[in-house]
């Protein structure tokens, strides 16, 4: 509901997948992690192609290419829960990442 202020800064890297209807971030052919996006970050599906856009309407990230993001894993918490702007389907289990700031080139 609030961006955060204050970021975990451990680095995840691996390919943005939609997995059964779920956003998750692939670092090991495993699982991955499923993304609490900031706030201010919006999914969109554009002629099939789903896409992240920031605050301003950009695309900062596509399904199916490769992502960098700081954060860090979390456990989901009642307060957790409290602060996302809708619940997550239960076909959409952690781990979960939660979201810092997207690292942009090398």
């Amino acid at each position: 509901r609030m961006r955060s202020a204050t970021f975990m800064e451990a680095l995840l890297e691996g390919m943005l997948v939609l997995q059964d209807g779920c956003l998750r971030v692939r670092d090991d052919g495993g699982k991955g992690y499923l993304i609490i996006w900031q706030v201010d970050y919006y999914v969109n599906n554009n002629a099939g192609t789903i896409e992240i856009l920031d605050r301003s309407g950009q695309v900062v990230a596509r399904v199916g290419e490769a992502i960098r993001m700081g954060g860090g894993e979390v456990p989901m918490t009642e307060e957790l829960r409290h602060q996302l702007r809708e619940p997550l389907p239960d076909e959409c289990p952690g781990p979960y990442w939660l979201m810092g700031e997207l690292v942009t080139g090398e």
